[in-house]
């Protein structure tokens, strides 16, 4: 084992979102885990999904606000897989923050509607959750943490557009 191998799985095991170790009061772990990646081809993984989903949300909440929903969504979600887990399970990766954008951008798409109640007002969210499911698929992925992260962007969503319109 290489020694930045060891140095790397340190790290993952001081600040990863260890479900144990949130509930025990640290909470930092929620945030610092979203900047922890596996590998390569899971950092570039998470920076195309930011740029897909993420660079929309900030063009439409403004470069203040988008950064900090975007950051509250992962963190929010992180601390709700925590609570839904209460184990030793251990998950890392910016993805829980991309989710919450694509939830940020499917309460924007409901939000902007100003229209009666009809079946077609909820096509994003219904587009939401199928993007969730297709991105929540494989060995590794925390499919808890891909949910808990689309609602944790799409519930403040609902409330934060309407109230932030220019």
């Amino acid at each position: 084992i290489a020694c930045q191998d060891i140095a790397a799985g340190e790290q993952v095991l001081k600040y990863g979102a260890s479900a144990l170790f949130i509930l025990q009061g640290e909470t930092f772990r929620a945030i610092t885990a979203l900047f922890l990646h596996s590998n390569a081809q899971h950092l570039i993984g998470n920076m195309a999904g930011l740029l897909i989903f993420g660079a929309p949300l900030i063009t439409i909440a403004g470069f203040g606000m988008g950064p900090f929903m975007l950051l509250f969504a992962g963190t929010l979600g992180n601390l709700l897989n925590a609570h839904l887990y209460k184990t030793a399970h251990l998950s890392i990766g910016a993805s829980t923050a991309i989710m919450g954008a694509a939830g940020l951008l499917a309460a924007y798409q409901i939000t902007q509607k100003n229209r009666p109640f009809q079946f077609n007002n909820f096509m994003p969210l219904i587009a939401g959750a199928v993007l969730v499911g297709m991105f929540s698929h494989g060995e590794n992925t925390d499919v808890w943490a891909h949910v808990l992260g689309f609602l944790s962007g799409f519930i403040p969503g609902l409330l934060f557009f309407p109230l932030n319109r220019t």
